[in-house]
């Protein structure tokens, strides 16, 4: 899913501002694609975790990184109201194993991205029941 942050009026709900989290990390030869639809809270500080997937353009040669990863952000509000990131660890995608996540775990000391693997067989395509 394409990640899409919004703030509204706690009380009002009305619309305040659309935004993109910072990822002042990203290179020129990197882009980010998808995160989970549901942001975790981190047990102890609150703060928001989630992950962006990215992807090198360059196969490594000048971003670094030569396949997939699900960058894990931590995101939290400063004094000033504004919303800060922060990188706290890459997971490499190995192999055929890309798979979009709905939501994450966070413990106190880890993030666990659970990868299924979920197929659905139908034996004749114009039957849904």
């Amino acid at each position: 899913e394409r990640p899409l942050y919004i703030d509204v009026d706690f009380d009002t709900l009305d619309f305040l501002k659309k935004f993109n989290p910072p990822s002042n990390d990203r290179s020129f030869f990197e882009s980010e694609a998808m995160s989970a639809s549901h942001f975790s809270k981190h047990p102890v500080t609150q703060h928001s975790i989630n992950y962006k997937l990215v992807f090198p353009y360059d196969k490594g040669l000048f971003s670094g990184k030569d396949r997939p990863s699900y960058a894990m952000y931590e995101y939290f509000t400063d004094s000033s109201g504004e919303v800060v990131s922060h990188l706290i660890g890459n997971i490499p995608v190995t192999g055929p194993e890309l798979r979009i996540v709905h939501s994450i775990g966070v413990s106190e000391n880890y993030v666990i991205l659970p990868l299924f693997c979920m197929c659905l067989e139908m034996k004749d395509p114009t039957d849904i029941g």
